[in-house]
């Protein structure tokens, strides 16, 4: 399966799509000073980007590596995307514009990303021990990203 998507005939194309992705992910409003409506907006951008990816064949290996790796990135800045909408505070390096306090009492806790039937999909886990522990240790480092199987 991974390599069925080479072919002699393709051309590379990859970089193309690689840019787009890097334009909307590495935007300051999006991965740094973050809106429920930015991000929502980057979410529904990313998938013409990860169908365009899944669409493409490679006319060597290493086009067919770069392929591969920017669906990886895709797949890893939806959950990212996710995750951030999902969590309604402020804190470190996670700022949210329309939520910008920290609140412990709500968000104490690991926003996880599972794949169900092929959808990703956001829930939370308190787990406040391991947060409090990293809070204490870390000067309030407390967000974390787990993929559940």
């Amino acid at each position: 399966a991974t390599f069925a998507r080479r072919d002699d005939k393709a051309e590379a194309a990859s970089d193309q799509l690689l840019r787009e992705f890097q334009t909307l992910m590495f935007a300051y409003d999006v991965a740094v000073w973050k809106h429920a409506d930015r991000l929502n907006a980057a979410l529904e951008k990313l998938g013409p980007i990860r169908d365009e990816l899944a669409a493409l064949r490679a006319p060597h290996t290493h086009e067919l590596l770069r392929v591969h790796e920017t669906e990886a990135m895709v797949l890893a800045a939806d959950i990212i995307l996710r995750a951030s909408i999902e969590r309604t505070e402020s804190r470190v390096s996670h700022l949210r514009e329309d939520f910008d306090q920290r609140d412990d009492v709500n968000w104490l806790k690991f926003v996880d990303v599972v794949e169900k039937n092929g959808v990703l999909i956001r829930r939370t886990t308190a787990n406040q021990k391991w947060v409090l522990f990293k809070c204490e240790t870390w000067v309030s480092w407390c967000i974390s990203i787990n993929v559940v199987p």
